[in-house]
C-alpha cells in the first residue's frame, strides 16, 4: 500500500462535522494506493487498537506484512484486459457501423469508447471503467429522450387527430380508449 496523501478530515470517527478541521487533530483523512498484494503476519502494536487515546496521540497500527507473488493472476490479468480492450474497440466500431443517430452520438460514443479500450490496453483499469460508466450513463439518457419524444408525439399526434384546441399539458384521461393502449405499451 503506498499512502498518496494525508489531509485533515472533516468528519471524525463518528461521522460528526469537525468545526475546525485543521485545529483538530483527532481525524485524519489518508489516500492510498493498492500497489499488490501482500499477508498481514503480525500487528507491532495491537494494544493501540484498544487504546482510545492512542489516535490522539498519533499512534497507528503497524503491520509486519509479507508480500504475496501472484504470478497466475498477472497472467490472467494480461488476459482479461486484452479481453477487454478488444471488446470495447469491437463495440465502437460495431456502433459506428449500425448507422445510429438521432438524440445520441455515436461517434462521440466511439470516441469515448476507443479511449476506455486504449486505458485498458495501457492498465489504466480505472480510468476505463469510468468512461464505460459515462458512456452508459450517455446511452441512457438518450435512451429516455427518445422515449419520451415518443411518448409525446403519440400523445400529440391522437390529440390532433381528436381536432379541435389543442391545450397543453395534454390531459392523458381524455384521449381514446385505443391511444391510451398505445400509450400503456410505450410505457411498458
Amino acid at each position: 500500500m503506498r499512502v498518496d496523501a494525508v489531509g485533515n478530515s472533516t468528519r471524525d470517527s463518528t461521522g460528526a462535522v469537525l468545526a475546525d478541521p485543521r485545529g483538530s487533530p483527532r481525524a485524519l483523512r489518508v489516500s492510498c494506493t493498492a500497489i499488490g498484494r501482500c499477508e498481514i503476519v503480525s500487528i507491532q502494536n495491537a494494544a493501540s487498537w484498544a487504546d482510545p487515546g492512542a489516535r490522539l496521540r498519533g499512534e497507528y497500527l503497524v503491520a509486519d506484512c509479507r508480500t504475496l507473488a501472484d504470478v497466475a493472476a498477472a497472467a490472467a490479468t494480461d488476459d482479461a484486459r486484452s479481453g477487454a480492450s478488444g471488446a470495447l474497440a469491437f463495440l465502437a466500431k460495431t456502433l459506428l457501423a449500425s448507422g445510429e443517430a438521432g438524440t445520441f452520438d455515436a461517434v462521440a460514443a466511439a470516441d469515448l469508447l476507443e479511449a476506455a479500450a486504449a486505458s485498458v490496453a495501457a492498465g489504466r483499469d480505472w480510468k476505463a471503467l469510468e468512461l464505460w460508466q459515462r458512456y452508459s450513463a450517455t446511452r441512457r439518457a438518450a435512451a429516455v429522450a427518445e422515449a419520451r419524444t415518443d411518448r409525446d408525439e403519440l400523445i400529440i399526434d391522437e390529440k390532433v387527430r381528436e381536432g379541435g384546441v389543442l391545450s397543453v399539458p395534454v390531459d392523458e384521461r381524455t384521449l381514446s380508449a385505443d391511444a391510451r393502449a398505445r400509450l400503456a405499451g410505450l410505457d411498458a
